[in-house]
Protein backbone atom coordinates (compact mmCIF):
# COMPACT_ATOMS: atom_id res chain seq x y z
CA UNK A 1 0.00 0.00 0.00
CA UNK A 2 1.14 3.32 -0.93
CA UNK A 3 1.82 5.35 1.76
CA UNK A 4 -0.79 8.45 0.38
CA UNK A 5 -3.40 5.87 1.17
CA UNK A 6 -2.33 4.98 4.20
CA UNK A 7 -2.15 8.21 5.56
CA UNK A 8 -5.86 9.07 4.05
CA UNK A 9 -7.11 5.52 5.53
CA UNK A 10 -6.01 6.94 8.84
CA UNK A 11 -7.49 10.44 8.45
CA UNK A 12 -10.52 8.85 6.92
CA UNK A 13 -10.86 6.51 10.31
CA UNK A 14 -10.47 9.76 12.66
CA UNK A 15 -12.66 12.26 10.84
CA UNK A 16 -15.28 9.69 10.45
CA UNK A 17 -14.87 8.51 14.14
CA UNK A 18 -15.38 11.86 15.30
CA UNK A 19 -18.02 13.10 12.97
CA UNK A 20 -20.49 10.09 14.43
CA UNK A 21 -19.54 11.16 17.76
CA UNK A 22 -22.58 13.55 18.65
CA UNK A 23 -24.80 11.20 16.58
CA UNK A 24 -23.72 7.62 18.32
CA UNK A 25 -27.29 5.48 19.95
CA UNK A 26 -29.55 8.06 17.64
CA UNK A 27 -32.06 5.10 15.95
CA UNK A 28 -31.60 5.88 11.87
CA UNK A 29 -34.49 8.18 11.88
CA UNK A 30 -33.65 10.20 14.10
CA UNK A 31 -29.85 10.77 13.00
CA UNK A 32 -30.08 14.46 10.81
CA UNK A 33 -30.52 14.51 6.99
CA UNK A 34 -27.36 13.73 5.64
CA UNK A 35 -26.48 17.05 4.29
CA UNK A 36 -26.71 18.41 7.54
CA UNK A 37 -24.31 15.40 9.03
CA UNK A 38 -21.19 17.89 10.32
CA UNK A 39 -19.14 17.70 13.81
CA UNK A 40 -21.44 20.19 15.19
CA UNK A 41 -25.45 18.68 14.68
CA UNK A 42 -27.74 20.96 13.80
CA UNK A 43 -29.23 23.27 17.16
CA UNK A 44 -31.36 21.33 18.90
CA UNK A 45 -30.24 17.76 18.27
CA UNK A 46 -29.56 16.59 21.36
CA UNK A 47 -25.50 15.40 21.35
CA UNK A 48 -24.51 11.76 22.57
CA UNK A 49 -21.82 13.11 24.33
CA UNK A 50 -22.62 17.13 25.18
CA UNK A 51 -19.57 17.64 26.83
CA UNK A 52 -17.14 16.23 23.95
CA UNK A 53 -16.20 19.27 21.66
CA UNK A 54 -16.95 18.99 18.35
CA UNK A 55 -14.22 17.03 16.03
CA UNK A 56 -12.98 15.15 18.81
CA UNK A 57 -12.27 11.04 18.03
CA UNK A 58 -13.06 8.46 20.36
CA UNK A 59 -11.94 5.13 21.61
CA UNK A 60 -12.31 4.30 18.18
CA UNK A 61 -9.50 6.74 16.60
CA UNK A 62 -7.48 6.48 19.80
CA UNK A 63 -7.80 3.14 19.73
CA UNK A 64 -5.86 2.49 16.00
CA UNK A 65 -3.70 5.09 16.62
CA UNK A 66 -2.49 2.41 19.34
CA UNK A 67 -2.34 -0.26 16.68
CA UNK A 68 -0.24 2.09 13.93
CA UNK A 69 2.09 2.38 17.34
CA UNK A 70 2.85 -0.46 17.84
CA UNK A 71 3.27 -1.61 14.36
CA UNK A 72 5.65 1.39 13.93
CA UNK A 73 7.27 1.37 17.06
CA UNK A 74 6.68 -2.15 18.98
CA UNK A 75 9.55 -5.11 19.47
CA UNK A 76 9.66 -7.41 16.69
CA UNK A 77 10.83 -9.43 19.10
CA UNK A 78 6.91 -9.76 20.94
CA UNK A 79 3.86 -10.53 20.14
CA UNK A 80 1.64 -8.35 18.33
CA UNK A 81 -0.83 -8.68 21.29
CA UNK A 82 1.82 -7.58 23.93
CA UNK A 83 2.44 -4.71 22.41
CA UNK A 84 -0.86 -3.73 21.33
CA UNK A 85 -1.95 -4.52 24.89
CA UNK A 86 0.83 -2.12 26.50
CA UNK A 87 -0.75 0.45 24.61
CA UNK A 88 -3.97 -0.12 24.80
CA UNK A 89 -3.68 -0.10 28.39
CA UNK A 90 -2.17 3.31 28.76
CA UNK A 91 -4.75 4.56 26.48
CA UNK A 92 -6.91 3.53 29.13
CA UNK A 93 -4.42 4.87 31.92
CA UNK A 94 -3.62 7.71 30.72
CA UNK A 95 -5.52 8.30 27.63
CA UNK A 96 -2.31 7.77 25.26
CA UNK A 97 -3.33 9.25 21.65
CA UNK A 98 -6.51 10.25 22.99
CA UNK A 99 -7.91 13.87 22.23
CA UNK A 100 -6.52 16.20 25.26
CA UNK A 101 -5.49 12.68 27.01
CA UNK A 102 -9.44 12.24 27.89
CA UNK A 103 -10.99 8.31 27.74
CA UNK A 104 -14.50 8.16 27.30
CA UNK A 105 -16.68 6.05 25.29
CA UNK A 106 -15.44 2.94 26.57
CA UNK A 107 -16.40 -0.99 25.82
CA UNK A 108 -17.78 -3.26 28.09
CA UNK A 109 -15.97 -6.10 26.64
CA UNK A 110 -12.70 -3.84 25.76
CA UNK A 111 -12.94 -2.48 29.63
CA UNK A 112 -12.87 -5.71 31.20
CA UNK A 113 -10.36 -7.46 28.92
CA UNK A 114 -8.46 -4.34 29.68
CA UNK A 115 -8.57 -4.84 33.62
CA UNK A 116 -7.43 -8.69 33.10
CA UNK A 117 -4.11 -7.25 31.70
CA UNK A 118 -3.71 -4.38 34.52
CA UNK A 119 -4.17 -7.80 36.84
CA UNK A 120 -1.23 -9.56 35.20
CA UNK A 121 -3.42 -11.86 33.03
CA UNK A 122 -1.37 -12.48 29.75
CA UNK A 123 -2.73 -10.58 26.75
CA UNK A 124 -2.94 -13.45 24.75
CA UNK A 125 -5.14 -14.93 27.44
CA UNK A 126 -7.57 -11.57 28.41
CA UNK A 127 -9.97 -11.25 25.49
CA UNK A 128 -13.33 -12.03 26.21
CA UNK A 129 -15.25 -14.76 25.02
CA UNK A 130 -18.43 -16.02 24.31
CA UNK A 131 -21.64 -15.04 22.59
CA UNK A 132 -21.81 -11.50 24.13
CA UNK A 133 -18.53 -10.84 22.59
CA UNK A 134 -19.11 -10.18 18.62
CA UNK A 135 -19.09 -6.40 19.27
CA UNK A 136 -17.00 -4.37 16.90
CA UNK A 137 -14.66 -2.97 19.11
CA UNK A 138 -11.63 -4.68 17.41
CA UNK A 139 -13.06 -4.33 14.03
CA UNK A 140 -13.00 -0.38 14.65
CA UNK A 141 -9.29 -0.39 15.37
CA UNK A 142 -7.76 -2.78 13.31
CA UNK A 143 -7.09 -0.59 9.60
CA UNK A 144 -3.53 -0.14 10.46
CA UNK A 145 -2.38 -3.99 10.14
CA UNK A 146 -3.47 -3.78 6.69
CA UNK A 147 0.01 -1.23 6.29
CA UNK A 148 1.78 -4.65 7.21
CA UNK A 149 4.63 -4.84 4.83
CA UNK A 150 3.78 -8.66 4.40
CA UNK A 151 1.88 -11.52 2.77
CA UNK A 152 -1.66 -12.01 3.55
CA UNK A 153 -1.32 -14.92 5.92
CA UNK A 154 0.94 -11.99 8.00
CA UNK A 155 -2.10 -10.02 7.92
CA UNK A 156 -4.59 -12.05 8.96
CA UNK A 157 -2.52 -13.59 11.53
CA UNK A 158 -1.91 -9.77 13.15
CA UNK A 159 -5.37 -9.11 12.74
CA UNK A 160 -6.69 -12.30 14.64
CA UNK A 161 -3.85 -11.18 17.23
CA UNK A 162 -4.43 -7.53 17.98
CA UNK A 163 -8.33 -8.77 18.21
CA UNK A 164 -7.49 -11.32 20.85
CA UNK A 165 -6.11 -8.87 23.05
CA UNK A 166 -10.31 -7.95 23.84
CA UNK A 167 -12.05 -9.88 21.72
CA UNK A 168 -10.93 -13.22 21.67
CA UNK A 169 -13.99 -15.04 20.02
CA UNK A 170 -13.81 -16.40 16.01
CA UNK A 171 -16.02 -14.11 14.63
CA UNK A 172 -14.66 -10.70 16.11
CA UNK A 173 -11.40 -11.96 14.87
CA UNK A 174 -12.36 -12.78 11.25
CA UNK A 175 -13.72 -9.87 11.20
CA UNK A 176 -10.49 -8.01 11.79
CA UNK A 177 -8.91 -10.26 9.53
CA UNK A 178 -11.20 -9.93 6.60
CA UNK A 179 -10.95 -6.07 6.66
CA UNK A 180 -7.71 -5.38 6.57
CA UNK A 181 -7.48 -7.68 3.36
CA UNK A 182 -10.48 -5.50 1.95
CA UNK A 183 -8.56 -2.41 2.63
CA UNK A 184 -5.18 -4.23 1.16
CA UNK A 185 -7.54 -5.15 -2.25
CA UNK A 186 -9.15 -1.94 -2.60
CA UNK A 187 -6.04 -0.09 -2.39
CA UNK A 188 -5.31 -2.18 -5.11
CA UNK A 189 -7.98 -2.20 -7.32
CA UNK A 190 -9.30 1.30 -6.42
CA UNK A 191 -12.84 0.14 -8.00
CA UNK A 192 -15.61 -1.36 -8.15
CA UNK A 193 -16.23 -2.28 -4.27
CA UNK A 194 -17.65 -5.72 -4.72
CA UNK A 195 -14.18 -6.88 -6.57
CA UNK A 196 -12.00 -6.14 -3.83
CA UNK A 197 -14.80 -7.33 -1.67
CA UNK A 198 -14.61 -10.97 -3.25
CA UNK A 199 -10.73 -11.10 -3.28
CA UNK A 200 -10.69 -10.12 0.14
CA UNK A 201 -12.98 -13.08 1.16
CA UNK A 202 -11.10 -15.31 -1.55
CA UNK A 203 -7.40 -14.51 -0.09
CA UNK A 204 -9.64 -15.12 3.68
CA UNK A 205 -10.30 -18.65 2.70
CA UNK A 206 -7.11 -19.59 1.22
CA UNK A 207 -4.94 -18.68 4.16
CA UNK A 208 -7.45 -20.19 6.76
CA UNK A 209 -7.70 -24.22 7.98
CA UNK A 210 -10.68 -25.71 6.76
CA UNK A 211 -13.07 -26.53 9.38
CA UNK A 212 -14.47 -24.34 11.95
CA UNK A 213 -12.98 -20.95 10.51
CA UNK A 214 -14.05 -21.52 7.16
CA UNK A 215 -18.08 -22.27 8.71
CA UNK A 216 -17.13 -19.08 10.52
CA UNK A 217 -16.03 -16.85 7.60
CA UNK A 218 -18.98 -18.26 5.18
CA UNK A 219 -21.33 -16.81 8.31
CA UNK A 220 -19.88 -13.19 7.95
CA UNK A 221 -19.78 -13.07 4.32
CA UNK A 222 -22.96 -14.61 3.76
CA UNK A 223 -24.81 -12.98 6.60
CA UNK A 224 -28.27 -11.76 5.62
CA UNK A 225 -29.26 -9.55 8.18
CA UNK A 226 -30.51 -5.64 6.50
CA UNK A 227 -27.13 -3.27 6.99
CA UNK A 228 -28.59 -1.02 10.20
CA UNK A 229 -25.52 0.59 11.68
CA UNK A 230 -25.23 -1.75 14.66
CA UNK A 231 -22.36 -2.49 17.11
CA UNK A 232 -22.57 -6.20 16.06
CA UNK A 233 -19.09 -6.68 14.36
CA UNK A 234 -21.10 -8.54 10.77
CA UNK A 235 -23.32 -6.07 10.47
CA UNK A 236 -20.35 -3.30 10.49
CA UNK A 237 -18.84 -4.41 7.57
CA UNK A 238 -21.96 -5.58 5.67
CA UNK A 239 -22.86 -1.25 6.49
CA UNK A 240 -19.81 -0.11 5.14
CA UNK A 241 -20.12 -1.99 2.05
CA UNK A 242 -23.72 -0.73 1.69
CA UNK A 243 -22.08 3.53 2.33
CA UNK A 244 -19.54 2.59 -0.02
CA UNK A 245 -21.58 1.53 -2.55
CA UNK A 246 -23.86 4.53 -2.28
CA UNK A 247 -21.52 7.11 -1.78
CA UNK A 248 -19.84 8.90 -4.94
CA UNK A 249 -16.94 10.29 -2.42
CA UNK A 250 -15.68 10.50 0.95
CA UNK A 251 -17.98 12.97 2.26
CA UNK A 252 -21.44 11.06 1.06
CA UNK A 253 -19.76 7.75 2.17
CA UNK A 254 -19.48 8.66 5.82
CA UNK A 255 -22.57 10.65 5.78
CA UNK A 256 -24.58 7.11 4.81
CA UNK A 257 -22.65 5.41 7.47
CA UNK A 258 -23.87 7.87 10.01
CA UNK A 259 -27.57 8.01 8.77
CA UNK A 260 -27.65 4.25 9.56
CA UNK A 261 -27.77 5.55 13.24
CA UNK A 262 -26.78 3.30 16.14
CA UNK A 263 -23.28 3.03 16.76
CA UNK A 264 -22.56 6.07 14.09
CA UNK A 265 -18.99 6.91 15.49
CA UNK A 266 -17.58 3.08 14.35
CA UNK A 267 -19.92 2.82 11.87
CA UNK A 268 -18.30 5.71 10.23
CA UNK A 269 -14.78 5.00 11.60
CA UNK A 270 -14.91 2.05 9.97
CA UNK A 271 -16.53 2.89 6.74
CA UNK A 272 -14.34 5.94 6.69
CA UNK A 273 -10.39 4.13 6.69
CA UNK A 274 -11.85 2.51 3.60
CA UNK A 275 -13.40 5.64 2.14
CA UNK A 276 -10.19 7.10 2.86
CA UNK A 277 -7.98 5.26 1.02
CA UNK A 278 -10.70 4.84 -1.38
CA UNK A 279 -10.60 8.26 -2.56
CA UNK A 280 -7.45 10.17 -0.58
CA UNK A 281 -9.62 13.16 -0.35
CA UNK A 282 -11.05 14.89 2.80
CA UNK A 283 -13.21 18.02 2.46
CA UNK A 284 -10.95 20.92 4.39
CA UNK A 285 -13.23 21.88 6.97
CA UNK A 286 -13.47 18.18 8.52
CA UNK A 287 -9.78 18.10 8.60
CA UNK A 288 -9.35 21.44 10.08
CA UNK A 289 -11.60 21.00 12.53
CA UNK A 290 -10.49 17.35 13.34
CA UNK A 291 -9.16 18.40 17.10
CA UNK A 292 -5.01 17.17 18.26
CA UNK A 293 -4.72 16.49 14.87
CA UNK A 294 -1.02 18.19 15.10
CA UNK A 295 -0.15 15.74 17.26
CA UNK A 296 -0.15 13.06 14.80
CA UNK A 297 2.77 14.16 12.07
CA UNK A 298 5.37 12.35 13.64
CA UNK A 299 3.38 9.51 13.69
CA UNK A 300 2.67 9.48 9.76
CA UNK A 301 6.47 10.77 8.94
CA UNK A 302 7.14 7.39 10.72
CA UNK A 303 4.77 5.83 8.66
CA UNK A 304 6.11 7.22 5.82
CA UNK A 305 9.85 5.93 6.32
CA UNK A 306 7.98 2.40 6.80
CA UNK A 307 6.29 2.01 3.65
CA UNK A 308 8.63 3.60 1.36
CA UNK A 309 11.67 1.70 2.86
CA UNK A 310 12.84 -1.48 1.24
Amino acid sequence: MRYEQAYWGMMGLLVGDALGVPYEFTFAGGVPAKDLIEYEPPEGFPKAWPNVPAGTWSDDGAQALCILDALLNGDPNERIETEVAKRLVAWYQDGLWAVDNRVFDIGNTTRQSLHRIINGVPATQAGATGAKTHANGSLMRTLPIAFWKGSDDAVVRAACGQSRVTHAEAIPMLCCAFYCLWARYLAETRHPIQKSWDMAWEALYCVLPKGILTANVQLIQLWKGPPEGSGYCVDSLHSAKLALEVGTDYESTVRHAISLGDDTDTTAAITGGLAGILYEKIPDRWLEGLRSRETLQPLFDQLAVYLQSP
